[in-house]
């Protein structure tokens, strides 16, 4: 008789919950990681270090993810990246680096409607040499996307790739992404009876449909020979649009 594997269930965590009104041990109970928000554009999220130490201090498989700004440059976008994943201590045996790519709220229109910035087909081109830059410096990278901003994108097959955090909020079957079958799904979920207290209420829940990215470990040497190289890839896609600032 074959038994079936556990699920492997995660949560995701920006600076609008508090980390104060998790229950870290009943969340172990249910959870095996938690994937915090590091940076926004070039900002680093006001609660992610504290986050972290938490989800060291309880044996969660820790991840970060990035919230991608199409008015950053990727040069800045990955030095507040880079930066942050230092402070906090991501390594080898952590999830691999995550960038969001998503609509981005642009404040309310004259008559009262939410008003986005939409993806389109010219991100993606800093988009590549952000992801890029960081498969090179943390062994891969991992894709967050729903199914309207991917074709949004223009459904480029180079994202592909990458491992696909996929965001389908529903109750009924899962969807994926034709040919980019997901390695994460975030899902619409209750807060069940058992979960009541765990966490606040509006946190997503993702589901493992495949085994989780993570950071490989690597030889000093190495490490530092990817950064040149993704350096210097990132400055010839700056010089080419005149931002290049030198570093």
């Amino acid at each position: 008789m074959n038994e079936r594997a556990p699920v492997k269930r995660l949560i995701d965590v920006s600076k609008w919950q508090d980390p104060k009104l998790f229950d870290w041990d009943r969340l172990g109970e249910n959870f095996v990681g938690v994937i915090m928000r590091s940076t926004y554009g070039c900002l680093r999220d006001k609660r992610v270090e504290e986050f972290f130490r938490l989800v060291r201090r309880n044996a969660f498989t820790a991840g970060l993810y990035h919230f991608f700004r199409i008015k950053r440059g990727p040069g800045e976008q990955l030095e507040a990246f880079n930066a942050t994943a230092e402070a906090v201590g991501l390594g080898p045996g952590d999830l691999v680096p995550t960038v969001d790519v998503e609509s981005i709220p642009q404040g309310r229109g004259p008559n009262g409607e939410l008003r986005f910035l939409h993806p389109d087909p010219s991100w993606c081109a800093p988009l590549r040499v952000l992801v890029d830059c960081l498969v090179e410096r943390w062994g891969d990278c991992m894709i967050y996307l729903n199914a309207n901003d991917y074709h949004r994108l223009g459904a480029p097959e180079w994202l592909h790739l990458r491992p696909l955090w996929f965001a389908h909020w529903t109750r009924g079957k899962r969807i994926t992404l034709p040919g980019w079958p997901a390695t994460l799904w975030q899902h619409w979920t209750k807060l069940t009876p058992e979960l009541e207290g765990a966490y606040p209420r509006g946190v997503d829940q993702n589901i493992a449909l495949g085994p989780l990215p993570l950071i490989p470990s690597t030889r000093y040497g190495e490490a530092m020979t990817s950064r040149i190289l993704a350096m210097a890839a990132l400055t010839a896609y700056e010089s080419a649009r005149g931002t290049y600032r030198g570093r």
